[in-house]
């Protein structure tokens, strides 16, 4: 029960692509980088490196937050699409 008060970080991800060092040291200010992702798509939340959940990012007041619309790992829901 005492775990339930441990601090663990948690990070919303946006989008993530490879590219290479060239790349990376002609970044300026100003540069657009882009992604294959699109603005729809749910953004992953992570704790400690682990997927649990996605959803859509709202604007609260002057802050961001992170609107919650599924719960598990991708593989985990499709297993419980498979079997169930």
């Amino acid at each position: 029960l005492r775990l339930l008060g441990l601090p663990v970080k948690i990070i919303v991800q946006l989008a993530s692509k490879k590219i290479e060092i060239t790349q990376l040291s002609q970044l300026t200010p100003g540069a657009l980088v882009t992604f294959d992702k699109s603005c729809e798509d749910l953004l992953d939340l992570y704790v400690n490196n682990q997927l649990l959940c996605r959803g859509e990012a709202v604007k609260i007041g002057e802050k961001f937050g992170l609107k919650i619309n599924e719960v598990g790992a991708v593989e985990e829901r499709e297993e419980r699409v498979l079997s169930g």
